[in-house]
């Protein structure tokens, strides 16, 4: 509400507020829910292949479990892995570049101005 009050402020109508502050005050965290919720639509499609899938992953698991093929399993789960740290890593990059102006893009840079 306080960005909002600067912008009426500083003589913005309601597009301008849409646009130039409101959109750019919530994308950044509906990116965050996005990353957050992309890794547990991961964790449902895995759990989807092991229970009922015929190919996939989570049937490798499966198929591996059954005639004890450890290496396939390890495999696997490696394999799942790394397209879960890829993927974080895609969310993460494009983050920094859709959103440089967000407080996360900055963390670990001290910001705070420091009284003379």
């Amino acid at each position: 509400m306080e960005l909002i009050d600067a912008g009426r402020a500083l003589g913005a109508n309601r597009i301008n507020t849409i646009f130039k502050v409101i959109l750019p005050s919530s994308l950044p965290g509906i990116w965050d829910a996005c990353r957050l919720m992309i890794g547990a639509g991961w964790t449902f499609v895995i759990i989807a292949e092991i229970v009922g899938a015929s190919s996939g992953l989570g049937h490798l698991m499966i198929e591996s479990q059954r005639f004890l093929r450890t290496a396939n399993i390890f495999a696997a789960i490696i394999i799942i892995g790394f397209l879960g740290l890829i993927t974080d890593y895609f969310f993460e990059i494009t983050y920094k570049l859709l959103f440089p102006w967000s407080e996360k893009t900055h963390a670990g840079i001290e910001t705070h101005y420091k009284s003379v």
